[in-house]
């Protein structure tokens, strides 16, 4: 099989992949409490499921939604699109904290209709990161309009995320406000405590309505592992990586493979969690074309640079802010350049790598020279290439074999060749036409 038809057929199974995970289903349940779980980190990914969730329950005409909290906090960007969703229903929306609400969790547990918070729970403790000052009275603005709209006290609320905040008899300035349960109930913060959901249900007259639990599918839970903070960056080291490891591979093999699998599942999971859309897709594509128009093309110019640009641009879209996207490309990079060295010292003695990758050693003794002594006039001289170029190749030239680089195209092995410059050590040639 050649190596353009295996490429050809890893990259159209990898999309129908893409497309496969893609699918969103749930069981149908008319009526009903749906209860949608809001645990671990804020991500776009769960953002997304949640808001799915959201849709799902008014397709289904529930009667009401429960958000059931448990989460460390997470992206400011996520929270506020589950913030604005529940706001949007026109299901009643009641959020339960069970065990933690902190950070970007107070927002969406204030967001609720009716705010429930389990014994031994805690909300509060929302500063964010950066500690920009315009940052901070934007997120506090948020947190008290989201309190004030739902009848409890703005103040107490922004003082979660506000240091210089002083409530007397409440906090003090200096320190950000983390409220136990009790403590929110009388300061009427949350409408009451529950042991459990069944409590919820009972305390909002909703104990004669059937529970429908809903659970992240594999497609989030995968998409929303993938998107972490420590996932991502090595997802796309393992893929340049990968590239690299395939530049000395003969043919179309194992290195491209894993290159295209791991930047299909990078993306992919950007998609899924609602961080990228195709376009994305497309501009990263169009960058390794350009990448591979320029390995054609002696030196390195224009079209490398451009391919490089798109293939970054591409990346830092597909993330969940700017910052998250350079971050990600910083660290992905800085493994790169620690586990590189690693595989080339390592992995060539094992018996595997033997297999995949291009270890033919080019011994004097067998007439191949690192390079040639340029008080010989080689410009004008013909020969034959001995390797395919791609620019770079070995030609045979003076009866030496001698490494040249094609001036721009592909050339097969045992075409006529012709010098026609050399470049400090790089010796140019072009095919000659019959």
């Amino acid at each position: 099989m050649s190596s353009l038809k295996l490429f050809g057929r890893i990259t159209i199974i990898t999309l129908l992949l893409m497309v496969l995970l893609s699918q969103f289903v749930y069981a149908q349940h008319d009526g009903g409490v749906y209860v949608i779980p809001v645990e671990g980190e804020i991500t776009p990914a769960l953002s997304n499921f949640v808001k799915d969730s959201i849709d799902l329950a008014h397709d289904n005409s529930a009667q009401a939604i429960i958000l059931e909290i448990n989460t460390p906090g997470g992206l400011v960007d996520s929270a506020i699109d589950i913030k604005d969703a529940v706001f949007d229903s026109t299901i009643p929306v009641i959020t339960y904290v069970n065990k933690r609400a902190s950070s970007a969790g107070a927002l969406i547990s204030l967001a609720g209709d009716n705010m429930y918070m389990a014994p031994g729970s805690t909300i509060g403790s929302a500063e964010t990161l950066p500690k920009d000052e315009k940052i901070i009275s934007d997120w506090t603005s948020q947190l008290r309009s989201t309190a004030a709209s739902r009848g409890k006290d703005g103040d107490i609320a922004a003082a979660m995320a506000d240091k210089d905040i002083e409530i007397p008899g409440v906090i003090d300035k200096g320190r950000l406000l983390n409220l136990t349960a009790q403590r929110a109930l009388e300061l009427s913060m949350c409408d009451g405590i529950a042991d459990n959901i069944n409590d919820v249900l009972t305390m909002t007259d909703l104990e004669d309505q059937s529970l429908v639990r809903i659970q992240p599918d594999f497609r989030h839970n995968f998409a929303r592992m993938l998107t972490s903070n420590f996932v991502a960056p090595i997802l796309l080291a393992i893929g340049i990586i990968a590239i690299i490891v395939e530049i000395f591979t003969a043919g179309f093999g194992a290195g491209g493979t894993i290159a295209i699998i791991a930047f299909s599942l990078f993306f992919w999971s950007n998609i899924t969690a609602g961080n990228a859309d195709w376009g994305t897709v497309i501009l990263f594509i169009a960058g390794v074309i350009l990448l591979i128009i320029e390995a054609t093309i002696p030196g390195f110019g224009v079209v490398g640079i451009g391919g490089i640009i798109c293939i970054v641009i591409s990346i830092i879209l597909a993330s969940p802010s700017p910052a998250a996207g350079l971050i990600t490309i910083l660290v992905s990079f800085g493994l790169t350049a620690v586990i590189l060295p690693i595989i080339f010292k390592y992995a060539p003695k094992s018996k595997l790598f033997e297999r995949i990758v291009l270890t033919v050693q080019q011994r004097k003794e067998a007439g191949y020279i690192s390079s040639y002594d340029k008080s010989t006039d080689l410009i004008g001289k013909t020969g034959i290439a001995l390797t395919n170029l791609r620019p770079a190749g070995i030609a045979l030239l003076d009866g030496k074999r001698i490494d040249v680089v094609s001036n721009g195209g592909f050339i097969t092995m045992n075409t006529k060749i012709k010098v026609i410059k050399i470049e400090g050590i790089r010796i140019v040639v072009e095919k000659i036409n019959n």
